[in-house]
């Protein structure tokens, strides 16, 4: 999922369980997933210069 954050909280929930109830056709694969943040106006490869935000790829959960 690409998601770009608008709300004035910056927060977003992700409720896999919920999905789950109402996915019957299209449910969550069973695997380990990495949460990836880097800045829109960038690539995820991309290394950040001085005072801009660089990726973030070190959180896995599954």
């Amino acid at each position: 999922m690409n998601q770009t954050i608008t709300n004035a909280t910056g927060a977003l929930t992700w409720d896999t369980g919920a999905y789950q109830a109402t996915a019957v056709q299209n449910p969550l694969l069973t695997q380990t997933y990495t949460l990836i943040i880097y800045d829109a106006d960038s690539s995820v490869s991309a290394v950040a210069a001085a005072g801009y935000l660089s990726t973030f790829n070190s959180y896995t959960f599954g």
